[in-house]
């Protein structure tokens, strides 16, 4: 947003599939979170 406001493009750090929104809260085809592939609580522990 920071640049946007000031006129600039934004580079993304990271690849898509390793940003947060694509692996903490992963969308179907329809758009909307798919509960079955999500990562919450104790999904998240076991990962480390």
């Amino acid at each position: 947003m920071e640049a946007q406001l000031d006129g600039k493009s934004y580079t993304f750090n990271l690849e898509k599939p390793y940003r947060w929104e694509s692996w903490s809260a992963p969308k179907g085809q329809d758009g909307n979170l798919d509960h079955n592939t999500a990562l919450t609580s104790d999904d998240l522990r076991e990962m480390t």
